[in-house]
């Protein structure tokens, strides 16, 4: 290969892209594998401040996902308009890459430039998978963006009517753990998020 050759892993294309960025996008793991043994920077930004994790959430590849994330990856890194991988993912519907960020500890309130969280995105798009998977991760249901918006009148404005009644559900249901007053705030936690993946089942069997 070129890298055993001597190429310099960290040369950069009029855009500021590796090729790291490059083999990331192409979903290769075994050139992206050589890459990363080979020293390529796993944070390099190109010109939009894109880094090779916000790619692979791009052209879904949760396979190299992880790997970039293994290498070292920051999970939180920002595009130039505030996007993190889990808020590119939510807005691309993106769910296993979603899941992914998730485990690797991604914030589900982090919110990009304009206020939006990744449910605001996922639920304006109507994405019910990644709406559920959010859900589950414990995303807020009243959380309003820089226009005051909230995730159900999103959605609402999309007509995305199945994406609108799980979060009515994921709402009411929590509202009533906290009303019936069963358990202290910790354990009422506990149970709305067992609620919460219940109806995320409920949901991904529907679709």
């Amino acid at each position: 290969m070129l890298v055993d050759a001597g190429a310099d892993v960290a040369a950069r294309s009029e855009k500021e892209s590796t090729a790291l960025h490059l083999a990331t996008q192409n979903g290769g793991c075994a050139a992206v594998r050589v890459l990363l043994d080979a020293g390529a920077e796993v944070a390099a930004f190109d010109k939009k401040g894109i880094a090779a994790l916000h790619v692979s959430v791009a052209h879904r590849q949760g396979t190299v996902a992880q790997m970039l994330l293994d290498a070292g990856a920051d999970v939180a890194a920002e595009t130039h308009l505030g996007f993190t991988p889990l808020l590119l993912a939510a807005r691309r519907g993106r769910v296993e890459v979603a899941s992914v960020m998730l485990a690797a500890g991604a914030d589900v309130a982090a919110r990009n430039g304009a206020g939006e969280s990744s449910l605001h995105l996922a639920s304006h798009r109507g994405h019910a998978g990644a709406v559920g998977v959010l859900l589950a991760a414990g995303a807020d249901v009243a959380a309003r963006d820089g226009a005051g918006r909230t995730p159900k009148s999103r959605a609402a404005v999309g007509s995305h009517l199945v994406v609108v009644a799980l979060l009515e559900e994921v709402e009411q249901a929590r509202s009533q753990a906290f009303a019936m007053g069963l358990q202290e705030r910790l354990g009422a936690a506990s149970l709305v998020r067992g609620l919460d993946q219940e109806l995320v089942r409920m949901v991904v069997e529907l679709l």
